[in-house]
């Protein structure tokens, strides 16, 4: 299986919101951009590490729900356990 390193080192642009919780034997951790745009904000969700198949999902977030998006999709799939501790999280 192939595994992908998550991309946690960000620019002053996002905050660090916390850690979502270990799944798959990694931390996930969840960004949030600092600033907002037209009622949404890009959050970003990355793996501390290797995790198999998917290691950075890019996500919209209005206060009150995800974007439909194909990370989005993705996450609810393959790591649903992981995208409500997100959606707790934010």
């Amino acid at each position: 299986m192939k595994m992908y390193r998550g991309g946690i080192d960000v620019d002053e642009t996002w905050s660090r919101i916390g850690s979502a919780g270990t799944f798959d034997g990694v931390e996930w951790v969840v960004f949030i951009k600092k600033e907002e745009q037209q009622g949404w904000w890009n959050v970003k969700v990355a793996a501390n590490g290797k995790a198999p198949n998917k290691a950075n999902y890019w996500l919209g977030w209005n206060g009150s729900r995800l974007s439909s998006m194909a990370d989005k999709a993705k996450l609810e799939q393959n790591r649903p356990k992981l995208m409500q501790s997100v959606i707790a999280k934010l």
